[in-house]
């Protein structure tokens, strides 16, 4: 069993993750592209894709927040999550590593303004996804109180904090690299 602050905090941060995520894809002008660049999907899809994925997002956005069919909720969230874990996971197989990603919050393609494909990013989607199966399991029969939801709200900024550094990280670990790669073969003279 777990406990309601768990899912609660659960339920904050996977809303607000989709929610901005999508609004992110939509305003951007740059995701067609982007989910062009997987190389996943045969062209005549790539359209479609770009406008559901966001939709998706949006919808599992709402769900999270309003505890909208909650099992279902985490399974479309999982399921998600893997999808864009196994297309990472094709391109870096594929040596396709400095493709904007389309998870950050940059609108261009330029490699040094956009988060690139990394291992990182797949650890990330993946404890995301532990996360979300968490929100299955049978819930404590338990009452929150308002100390819960003040928890649930310090909880969730430290945890997107949190998230929000490691994104960096990964993002300077792809900027360093593309910059090593870049100057290695410069004069030393």
């Amino acid at each position: 069993m777990i406990d309601p602050l768990i899912i609660l905090i659960l339920s904050i941060l996977f809303s607000v993750l989709f929610l901005f995520t999508a609004l992110h894809k939509i305003l951007s002008g740059s995701f067609q592209s982007i989910v062009s660049d997987y190389r996943i999907l045969p062209t005549a899809l790539v359209p479609l894709a770009a406008i559901s994925i966001p939709l998706i997002e949006i919808v599992i956005g709402f769900s999270w927040a309003l505890n909208f069919l909650p099992t279902l909720t985490a399974l479309a969230t999982s399921t998600v999550l893997a999808s864009y874990t196994a297309a990472m996971g094709i391109n870096l197989l594929r040596g396709r590593r400095y493709i904007n990603c389309g998870c950050g919050f940059s609108s261009t393609k330029n490699m040094l303004s956009s988060q690139q494909l990394s291992g990182g990013l797949i650890l990330r989607n993946i404890i995301l996804i532990a996360f979300s199966i968490l929100a299955i399991l049978p819930l404590a029969e338990r009452l929150l109180g308002i100390m819960d939801y003040f928890s649930a709200i310090v909880a969730s900024a430290i945890i997107a904090l949190l998230f929000a550094g490691y994104n960096q990280l990964l993002s300077n670990s792809n900027h360093m690299a593309l910059w090593r790669q870049t100057h290695s073969g410069g004069s030393h003279g």
